[in-house]
């Protein structure tokens, strides 16, 4: 790596011999993929993780909140995303039917596949997060397409995705998301020990 000096700091900047992905002895640097972590639920774990460590650190982006919301939106999304077809994965390996590989990014279809996995083994139950839940996702799918205005200004055909200024309180926007989450990543769990339980 090559630094270049401007007297107040050192750049980065390309050089000989740079190697992107490389092995390192110290292992508080190095992370392991692949393997055990190569799992939708692991990878649904790593956006929202990400998503956290940013907000953690909220108040020294605060210049820049018009910029760093779009891939704070875009890890909450995918987290969500990802855990809702970790759901439908889990019932299909149990119950044998083919869903993979789910190709659709369609975030309200896709709840309403998870919705009804839920309350299939609910058994009658009320499970009072399904409607307040419903209506998180669809005020996220609302935003068409969720994955790709996140994180492009415009579609394939120079259409803005986001067309009109809008405020946005990015600190409740996560809450809410946190919310979510925590629903979806429990009832993965929940329905995980269920269908373990149920096993002969």
């Amino acid at each position: 790596m090559v630094y270049l000096d401007f007297g107040i700091e050192h750049i980065p900047w390309p050089g000989p011999g740079d190697i992107l992905f490389k092995d390192s002895r110290d292992t508080k640097r190095v992370a392991i993929i692949g393997g055990s972590s190569k799992s939708i639920g692991a990878y649904a774990v790593g956006y929202r993780d990400a998503a956290i460590l940013i907000m953690n650190n909220i108040d020294s982006y605060q210049p820049f909140l018009d910029l760093i919301f779009y891939p704070i939106a875009f890890l909450y999304s995918h987290a969500t995303e990802l855990t809702i077809k970790e759901l439908i994965l889990l019932h299909a390996r149990h119950s044998g039917v083919d869903v993979s590989p789910i190709i659709t990014h369609d975030l309200m279809n896709l709840w309403q596949l998870s919705r009804r996995i839920i309350e299939e083994y609910s058994d009658g139950e009320d499970i009072d997060f399904l409607d307040p839940s419903e209506s998180i996702i669809k005020e996220l799918s609302e935003i068409k397409p969720v994955g790709e205005a996140f994180r492009y200004p415009t579609d394939t055909k120079g259409n803005e995705l986001i067309p009109e200024d809008s405020g946005i309180d990015v600190v409740n926007f996560s809450e809410v998301m946190e919310g979510l989450l925590n629903a979806l990543e429990g009832s993965v769990d929940w329905l995980e020990d269920l269908l373990r339980n149920s096993e002969p």
